[in-house]
């Protein structure tokens, strides 16, 4: 039995010198990111000088002056989601930037507890903990790996128990880019140029993982 991704998510985040203020789905809508009818009809809970917290059906946006956060839950929507942060910060192109996080989520549900149990024990084995601790349970691991490209950065991989479904297992892939300050391209030119380039091979990397870790289940 192949076990396979019961839901996905993707975040892309951006760290450095931001101003929230400005990240209105107005100002979206104004520069062509989204639909008028989605700005009129977006759910606000805040937008001010400190932090924009906004959301569409597809899409919530969390902005503070150090860090913009793009998420959707909704697989159609992750290229455009991409799109959306490359058109924000080209339109944005005096903001420094320091790093991008291009983040997935992936959940696993198990068909039964045995199974379930059996991967927790398999990627953490139980011998030595049993020796010291009483019913040891594998609650997360993580891993941190170098990138297999050119850019500088790490693979930040982190697999977890969840709630979201009964008996799930959650995949958490943070694709690190750090940004070179003295590079002649601006900060934000940079982030286009390793989403852009990375962006198949950052796609695919949750599916490999998953994978590796499920053979035989």
């Amino acid at each position: 039995m192949t076990i396979k991704a019961a839901a996905r998510e993707l975040s892309l985040v951006v760290v450095g010198d931001l101003n929230p203020a400005i990240l209105h789905p107005t100002w979206f809508a104004a520069q062509g990111l989204i639909k008028d009818a989605e700005a009129q009809d977006s759910a606000i809970e805040v937008v001010h000088k400190e932090v924009a917290l906004w959301e569409l059906d597809w899409l919530k946006v969390h902005a503070t002056t150090s860090r913009l956060q793009f998420f959707s839950e909704k697989e159609a929507f992750f290229l455009p989601l991409r799109d959306l942060m490359i058109g924000t910060l080209t339109l944005l192109s005096h903001t420094p930037i320091s790093a991008l996080g291009v983040n997935w989520g992936s959940y696993y549900q198990f068909p039964d507890n045995k199974s379930f149990q059996k991967f927790g024990h398999d990627i953490v084995p139980k011998e030595r903990w049993m020796k010291a601790l009483k019913n040891p349970v594998t609650a997360r691991v993580t891993v941190n790996s170098d990138r297999d490209d050119n850019f500088e950065g790490q693979i930040h991989t982190s697999v977890s128990g969840h709630n979201k479904f009964p008996l799930c297992v959650y995949i958490a892939i943070n694709d690190h880019f750090k940004l070179n300050s003295s590079s002649p391209m601006t900060t934000t030119e940079q982030v286009t140029v390793r989403i852009t380039a990375a962006w198949d091979k950052s796609e695919q990397r949750p599916q490999q993982v998953a994978d590796e870790l499920f053979k035989g289940f």
